[in-house]
């Protein structure tokens, strides 16, 4: 739907008291971290601005210059989540983009992607938008099975012992506004405690534990390619001196 005829609508039920949401969810993967960007506003705030914009034109709006609003905000709200991998500031980079409303809400949503490597990575995400306004927050992560979580914002621990987990709870907390995860790639013990290709939710992707069997089995099969490894070069050093 078009922002013109999400005004028009508006215009005609004006409804007040409602709160904004942020909604941020992140899919890591060994290519490359998607976010997918949700902002929720009053359709009534909106409406305040394009009226604004109105007044200062003397005259109304045309769709083009609503659609260009639009497109306006939502780099605007792209550029104010700022994100950085191992330290360093890093661009977004945009997949696709909607706003869609009715005359209560208008949902801005965009899918952002960063690239990089399988890691170890550590990324984090500071969301500016909609300062100092009270708002809902949502945040959520999941990982490619391939990955390994290390330590996250979401996951509180005490102890060694997780106790409590914010992904996908909705909260009035402006510390969701921050987002801080760090993984690596799996072991290769650790990857046989875990099935299927799906990605999994960020206290999933912790690594799993390592039975003693595995242990032992891993220390005896390192052990026996590394006898193999004398052989050959020792076979190699004796067929060389002849």
């Amino acid at each position: 739907m078009s922002l013109t005829l999400l005004t028009a609508a508006a215009l005609a039920h004006p409804v007040n008291g409602v709160f904004p949401s942020h909604q941020l969810e992140l899919s890591v993967s060994a290519e490359d971290t998607e976010l997918l960007l949700s902002i929720r506003m009053p359709t009534h705030d909106v409406v305040k601005e394009l009226k604004g914009l109105e007044a200062e034109k003397g005259e109304a709006l045309t769709r083009e210059e609503t659609d260009a609003f639009s497109a306006e905000l939502l780099d605007e709200m792209r550029d104010n989540v700022r994100v950085s991998l191992d330290g360093a500031p890093v661009a977004w980079t945009r997949l696709d983009s909607s706003a869609e409303g009715t005359t209560k809400f208008i949902t801005y949503d965009q899918r952002l992607t960063v690239a990089h490597d399988a890691g170890p990575h550590a990324l984090t995400l500071s969301n500016g938008n909609l300062p100092e306004q009270t708002a809902y927050f949502m945040a959520s992560v999941h990982l490619d099975p391939a990955l390994v979580v290390e330590t996250s914002s979401l996951l509180v621990f005490d102890e060694g012992e997780l106790k409590r987990n914010l992904h996908e709870r909705w909260r009035m907390d402006e510390a969701q506004r921050e987002i801080a995860v760090a993984w690596r790639p799996i072991g290769a013990l650790e990857g046989l405690q875990r099935d299927g290709d799906e990605p999994l939710p960020i206290a999933d992707a912790l690594a799993p534990e390592i039975k003693a069997s595995q242990w032992l089995a891993g220390g005896l099969l390192a052990a026996l390619l590394g006898l193999v490894g004398v052989y050959l070069r020792r076979q190699m050093m004796t067929s060389s001196s002849t």
